[in-house]
């Protein structure tokens, strides 16, 4: 027997993806597009807020709706490690060979950077994991079970596919990878990110 759903009004949905763009400090949506995210972030205090019951409830009994949003953040999530993380890795890593410091430091020096940014996205994952379990949405895309793993595995094919064409770096670049994604199964996302 199938139950019809009554559907939400426009300031329900409207309200709801407020608070999912300062959730998980999404984009703006404005006439169909998005908007880009520096403009985004001039609208709200830039406050990660929790997600109210309302918002929850209707992302609960929306079929497919919190997957879909959980796919939303993890494309954004995606974004910002190809245009924000990565990039940032890579021009540490050659500005620090650049300057002739040894490898070690070369990679020390980049790693630390790697990692606070990355970090930086934590608190998004977390509630992204959170989310996906109150609204019955679990991961599984690419074989991972949670978000943080997700996570970790998109930065670093993220940080595969902007290797740079570079000898220098090459050397350095092998031996950060020998070192940086030795754990295989992750716990936590705060133990992969601070001893991998």
């Amino acid at each position: 027997m199938e139950v019809d759903l009554p559907s939400p009004s426009v300031s329900s949905l409207r309200a709801a993806w407020g608070e999912l763009r300062r959730c998980f400090r999404l984009k703006a949506f404005q006439r169909g597009k998005f908007l880009p995210r520096d403009h985004a972030s001039q609208e709200e205090d830039g406050q990660q807020v929790d997600l109210s019951a309302d918002t929850l409830e209707l992302l609960r009994v929306q079929p497919g709706l919190a997957d879909r949003v959980c796919r939303m953040v993890q494309a954004d999530l995606d974004e910002r490690l190809r245009q924000e993380v990565a990039p940032a890795f890579w021009v540490s890593l050659r500005a620090a060979a650049d300057r002739g410091d040894p490898p070690h430091r070369c990679f020390g020096s980049a790693v630390l950077r790697l990692h606070e940014a990355a970090a930086a996205h934590e608190v998004t994952v977390r509630r992204l994991q959170r989310l996906s379990e109150e609204c019955g949405a679990p991961c599984g895309a690419f074989g991972q079970s949670s978000y943080a793993e997700l996570f970790l595995l998109m930065l670093r094919a993220t940080l595969h596919s902007q290797l740079p064409e570079d000898e220098i770096l090459e050397k350095t670049s092998e031996a950060f990878y020998e070192r940086a994604f030795q754990v295989s199964r992750p716990s936590s996302f705060h133990t992969t990110m601070f001893y991998a």
